[in-house]
């Protein structure tokens, strides 16, 4: 889309309400993959924001490419899943702790500090 993508064409195309929609479109932004431009209803356009205009990830050799903040997020659910099901196997806490494991991505620290949770709740 060469003249973006706007609230009334994202709603078209998911179906969601004014209000998801709004609050889906500020995500993708406050998450790196759309930019806005322009101001008011309608007015403001949404445009990907394409990595080699600007870098999603840092490009430094020693930075990982996922935040500490996102890990510490899925971490807490995890510990809010354990404390919830007490113990239960439940699929959600395996997806989570899937997730977390690939985000990682083998650090040693983020594997600890798992292995320091799952331990401590066992």
């Amino acid at each position: 889309m060469r003249d973006g993508l706007t609230n009334e064409k994202y709603r078209a195309i998911t179906g969601a309400p004014p209000a998801t929609a709004t609050r889906d479109l500020k995500s993708l932004v406050d998450n790196g993959l759309l930019y806005s431009s322009g101001e008011g209803k309608r007015g403001l356009r949404y445009f990907v924001n394409f990595p080699q205009d600007n870098s999603l990830f840092v490009g430094k050799e020693n930075d990982p490419l996922v935040d500490d903040i996102s890990l510490s997020k899925i971490l807490k659910k995890i510990e809010r899943n354990i404390e919830y099901f007490r113990g239960e196997k439940n699929s959600g806490l395996t997806k989570l702790i899937d997730e977390y494991r690939a985000l990682s991505l083998d650090d040693k620290v983020a594997d600890r500090k798992l292995e320091k949770l799952l331990g401590r709740n066992r």
